[in-house]
């Protein structure tokens, strides 16, 4: 069996460990799947998508519409679609090979595609049901197309639409992308014909379509965020922010459970990197340098994972007189970053994504199969608290998959003499579900109470007659 054949192996095999107990089910994913489930029965056929962290400035709509087909043949389950966005980023795995292999040779792209197989912080962004999930795999395919661009330039078409996608994504993401692009397209002379300019354009403009409707139809409330935002770009606090992000990521990469053995780590890599750098012949490092050099120090961001393997493979690779550190320091990586996946995954505890809450699906089932039990076909309300405070969406769309789907019908709008509550772990600011919980005793009394893993339920009657 081929090598590659067994990292694949390894890498679907983390990231698919102790799915089914412990996918994270929240807010985002359930107003992600109402979205889609919305543009499946045409009620809502969006031209943008969720709001990102910068006021007036949107997520695109790809993440929604790519969905569309997968949660229509899976009749809208989010673990199967966690499965099959799991399956791109193995993918993803594989064309990382490809093109270290072009560059590099098959040792580094061996070495390269086992380290981004067994990353941690990879192993999390594939197990993580939201637009992020996609951008590792569009960046990598971007990354192969830019290496195959040299000799085959209709391959820079390919490498703008995953650019114009990934924008989609995350506008952050992709504002960084754009001058290790150009720095690799203008190092390599890689000068696409005009015919290819017009037909790259007009696909960019279909890509970027919806929001330039979006915008035209809502006064210019996005291009004049998005003026405000990139003048801002420039502020000493975003760059103080960009080596926060550069340390934080560099932790999270190599040595997830000690910042500290991180930068040792990094520093060793970086003092290789400066010394082949001066001595480095004209073709053979300069692809890798030319994309590390443009991006600066935002290298580390999770989206460009496979530029800084390539590095440390290239570290064992080439088998000079660092050749036993970088072998002792990989082994060190390697195994801390399965130690400590292998110690979060069970319950996703500590996961750097979702550090406030264990909110689980297979969990979130039990409370509904519960609820639907219990109410033994008739009409039912629920009250609930969750994490973000009050947010509904992802109880919404468990009640219209789930609830609907195996029992035949829906909460009831109206409040019912006996209802259910519904409540999520807050494990950071525990006084606002203390606080709900003793208005809902005032007004009500227990008549049955349940727990399924850290979500609680409760069977409960109003005092006042309804």
């Amino acid at each position: 069996m081929k090598p590659i054949l067994t990292v694949l192996a390894i890498a679907l095999f983390l990231r698919v460990l102790w799915l089914p107990q412990n996918l994270f089910f929240g807010f985002e994913q359930g107003r992600d799947m109402l979205a889609v489930a919305k543009i499946i029965n045409f009620e809502d056929l969006r031209l943008i998508g969720a709001n990102t962290d910068v006021d007036g400035i949107f997520h695109g709509v790809f993440y929604y519409y790519f969905l569309v087909p997968i949660h229509a043949l899976t009749g809208g389950n989010p673990l199967a679609i966690t499965y099959f966005l799991i399956f791109l980023n193995v993918i993803g795995v594989y064309f990382l090979y490809r093109a270290a292999k072009d560059l590099f040779g098959e040792q580094t792209a061996l070495l390269s595609s086992f380290f981004y197989a067994v990353s941690y912080s990879a192993i999390i962004y594939a197990r993580w049901l939201s637009n992020p999930n996609l951008i590792p795999f569009l960046a990598i395919i971007l990354f192969y197309a830019l290496v195959r661009a040299r000799s085959e330039k209709w391959f820079l078409s390919l490498a703008a639409v995953c650019w114009g996608l990934i924008f989609h994504l995350s506008l952050a993401t992709a504002s960084t992308l754009v001058l290790p692009i150009l720095f690799f397209v203008f190092l390599y002379k890689i000068i696409p014909s005009l015919k290819q300019v017009l037909v790259t354009a007009a696909t960019l403009l279909v890509i970027f379509s919806p929001y330039i409707v979006f915008d035209f139809k809502n006064d210019h409330i996005l291009s004049n965020k998005l003026l405000a935002y990139t003048g801002n770009l420039t502020k000493e606090k975003n760059y103080l922010a960009a080596y926060e992000v550069f340390f934080t990521e560099a932790a999270d990469n190599l040595m997830p459970f000690n910042r500290n053995l991180s930068l040792v780590v990094l520093s060793a890599i970086l003092f290789w990197v400066s010394s082949t750098y001066k001595n480095r012949q004209t073709g053979e490092y300069r692809g890798i340098y030319s994309t590390d050099e443009a991006s600066g120090n935002k290298l580390f961001s999770e989206k460009r994972i496979p530029r800084v393997l390539t590095l440390g493979s290239l570290f064992l690779a080439k088998k000079g007189k660092y050749f036993y550190l970088g072998t002792f320091l990989a082994a060190l990586v390697v195994f801390a970053n399965l130690w400590h996946t292998l110690s979060v995954l069970p319950e996703s505890k500590g996961n750097f994504l979702q550090r406030s809450q264990r909110t689980y699906l297979g969990d979130q089932k039990k409370v509904l199969d519960y609820i639907y039990t219990s109410a033994a076909g008739e009409p039912f309300s629920y009250e609930y608290f969750s994490v973000p405070w009050w947010k509904s969406e992802a109880w919404e769309y468990l009640f219209l998959w789930y609830g609907k789907n195996n029992y035949g019908y829906m909460p009831s709008k109206a409040i019912t003499q006996t209802f259910y509550s519904v409540w999520e772990p807050d494990e950071t600011i525990p006084i606002y579900k203390d606080n709900w919980y003793g208005v809902l005793n005032t007004g009500s009394n227990i008549i049955d109470i349940k727990q399924f893993g850290s979500l609680g339920v409760e069977k409960r009657e109003w005092k006042q007659k309804i």
